[in-house]
């Protein structure tokens, strides 16, 4: 046993939209022998057995705790059964649910109607679809989803204040217009979406919540609206996060009305580390430096279309931040419609 490595470790990778955990504490074989003489206790409380009889030695440890722990339910008693933690009130103290598997397909929608307080969830399924109209989730009690797919093709149901995290997602097709209506949208690697009003919400006369989306290099797609129902908010909207170039298809942005983040005499958009003294400002800034800067060069007969409220803050403001000059002259791309 004293060939094996036991030492500090390696500094552990966390959960998508997480900072990475601390070191692996120092283990020696005493630690670990107390560690397993712990968990084969049992726990009275719960009706989980003692398994110290059957222990004869360290190596054989694992192995008696092999069906102790419910993946995934980080919260749950070492050792409780899934049956009986869906048929007592433990499951209520339950509020993060994460995905110990990897590579498979997700095909059927995610219920966690008996866990009615879990707000974060990591779903680490290769590939996400459902071929017709469904939400990923049964409840909107999520306030974090965690996605780790790079194909998707369902419908996101998710909190107005939520997080959705997709670092890997490539591909995503909206089922039916279902898309997500959170405050963050964290994509940097989309690269082609499909389907209608992909970023929207069913009563499209109802404002969108999102604040901050980041996505990749859009380079194809089906889309006739990307936002719907009015995106009053949007003060972060982020293309070629990736850095493989930036937005490369013409794109309608015209529901982008962002009438919160033109406003002068407000402060709530502005960013951390930001030098914007007002929304306005930190809309022109962030305009500027992830659409107009990441607009794919020499993009002749390709169009932005924007809002006429977005199109006229950005002409007014063109001595100061040059969007135009960068569009137009520089990256060769028309602007629609014209400023009034």
């Amino acid at each position: 046993m004293w060939r094996f490595p036991f030492g500090r470790g390696t500094t552990a990778t966390s959960a998508a939209g997480s900072s990475a955990s601390a070191a692996a504490p120092i283990r020696s074989l005493a630690d670990m022998w107390q560690h397993y003489i712990t968990r084969l206790k049992g726990n009275p409380e719960y009706g989980i057995p003692s398994r110290l009889s059957q222990l004869t030695d360290l190596p054989s440890a694992p192995a008696l705790l092999a069906d102790r722990k419910i993946g995934g339910v980080p919260e749950a008693a070492d050792g409780m059964s899934l049956v009986q933690l869906l048929c007592s009130d433990e499951r209520l103290a339950i509020t993060k649910l994460q995905d110990d598997n990897y590579g498979y397909e997700n095909n059927r929608p995610i219920d966690i109607t008996p866990f009615q307080n879990v707000n974060e969830l990591t779903i680490r399924a290769e590939r996400i679809d459902y071929g017709n109209p469904q939400y990923i989730l049964t409840s909107q009690s999520v306030k974090t989803l965690h996605i780790a797919a790079k194909y998707a093709r369902a419908s996101f149901n998710i909190p107005a204040d939520g997080t959705l995290d997709a670092p890997n997602l490539e591909e995503f097709f909206v089922t039916h217009g279902g898309g997500p209506n959170c405050k963050i949208i964290y994509m940097p690697k989309l690269r082609k979406p499909n389907g209608s009003n992909i970023f929207r919400w069913w009563q499209t006369d109802s404002p969108l919540n999102v604040e901050i989306m980041i996505l990749g290099s859009v380079e194809s797609g089906s889309i006739y609206n990307w936002l719907s129902g009015t995106a009053d908010s949007l003060i972060h909207f982020e293309f070629g996060a990736d850095g493989l170039g930036g937005l490369k298809i013409s794109i309608n942005l015209s529901w982008w009305t962002a009438t919160n983040c033109l406003d002068a005499s407000r402060t709530d958009l502005i960013e951390e580390g930001s030098t914007a003294q007002n929304n306005l400002q930190q809309f022109l800034q962030n305009f500027r430096d992830y659409i107009a800067l990441r607009l794919i060069d020499k993009g002749t007969g390709l169009t932005l279309t924007l809002s006429q409220e977005v199109r006229n803050a950005i002409h007014a403001a063109e001595d100061e931040y040059g969007i135009e000059n960068i569009i137009i002259t520089k990256k060769c791309w028309t602007i629609s419609p014209a400023p009034n």
